[in-house]
């Protein structure tokens, strides 16, 4: 799974260098000169924009907020320059904490994913409404443009209907088909409106049977005197289960480390212990040793007041 993701997922750990990284990783990061083990993140994104083209404080940055805050800071929109690649990107970043058992283990796990085409897309379709239709219609996403204040469907892409299962836009239901408070729903379409882009994530019911995580992105578009917005669908249920099993495999592996920690740390206290007890044994034998020499030595002192015969020279006398 984490080999053949189409998303670039890279292993952080505790100083910030990176650990590990899939090929998807290495082809939209570093290009044909790939990505380096030990190196920082920062070296393969450069001169991050948010969506209005303004800089990303350095507080601001997704690495850094996910570290601070020790939570998941999910799909940050910036414009990235891969100097590896030398060329501009827009890019969606998402970093996840990992619980942390050791030092040895990664920090976070962090998903790069390429979405240049849609961001594309999206500012074509502002320019006219003949490259409006073009795009709309033979886009491979599911794309709705939607009466911001009635919140109806006034048109829908192929795309779109296939996702949903319909036939024509007036059968999708806006409320019914996304687990969003009408209240919310109507706050997005609002502020789109008002020309401030968004994006949040829902859980969407389809005809078809099955639930999908789905990033819905906002734009306002204009096509005449109607108010209008584009709302385009983003299917991110694989990435989230991708994500979710990287996550459980990162906590399974900290619980085999930290296993292997405590049985490390076992056998070093047998060991220590065995030293121990080897010093001690040293030390009585040494012990030991003194109290026979000393006793010969007063052994021989008796024999030569008797006699005057040596029969033993321990190493006191000699």
């Amino acid at each position: 799974l984490f080999q053949s993701m189409s998303q670039g997922v890279v292993f952080v750990d505790v100083k910030g260098d990176i650990t590990r990284f899939n090929p998807a990783a290495r082809r939209l990061l570093g290009g044909t000169k790939g990505v380096e083990i030990g190196a920082c993140p920062d070296d393969y994104l450069k001169d991050l924009l948010d969506a209005e083209g303004n800089p990303v404080p350095p507080d601001k940055m997704p690495l850094v907020l996910a570290r601070v805050l020790r939570k998941p800071v999910m799909n940050y929109l910036v414009s990235a320059l891969l100097p590896k690649r030398n060329k501009r990107l827009w890019l969606t970043i998402s970093c996840v904490v990992v619980e942390q058992t050791s030092a040895e283990m990664p920090e976070m796990i962090v998903v790069v994913e390429d979405v240049s085409e849609r961001i594309d897309d999206e500012r074509k379709l502002m320019l006219n409404l003949d490259i409006f239709s073009q795009i709309f219609l033979k886009n491979t996403l599911p794309m709705l443009v939607v009466d911001p204040f009635k919140l109806k469907v006034e048109r829908a892409n192929d795309a779109a209907l296939e996702f949903y299962s319909v036939k024509s836009p007036g059968e999708l239901d806006l409320f019914g088909i996304s687990d969003l408070p009408e209240d919310e729903l109507r706050r997005q379409f609002y502020i789109a409106s008002q020309n401030q882009a968004g994006v949040i994530e829902v859980t969407q019911h389809r005809n078809k049977g099955d639930d999908r995580v789905v990033e819905l992105h906002f734009k306002k578009v204009n096509l005449g005197d109607s108010p209008a917005v584009l709302c385009t669908t983003v299917d991110i249920t694989e990435r989230k289960r991708a994500l979710d099993i990287l996550q459980e495999l990162a906590r399974e592996v900290h619980m085999q480390t930290a296993d292997l920690l405590r049985i490390n740390n076992s056998l070093l206290d047998q060991m220590r212990r065995r030293e121990i007890a080897e010093q001690e044994l040293r030390d009585r034998e040494q012990q030991l040793r003194l109290m026979y020499n000393n006793a010969l030595a007063g052994f021989y002192r008796s024999l030569e007041n008797e006699g005057g015969l040596v029969v033993y020279c321990n190493p006191y006398f000699a």
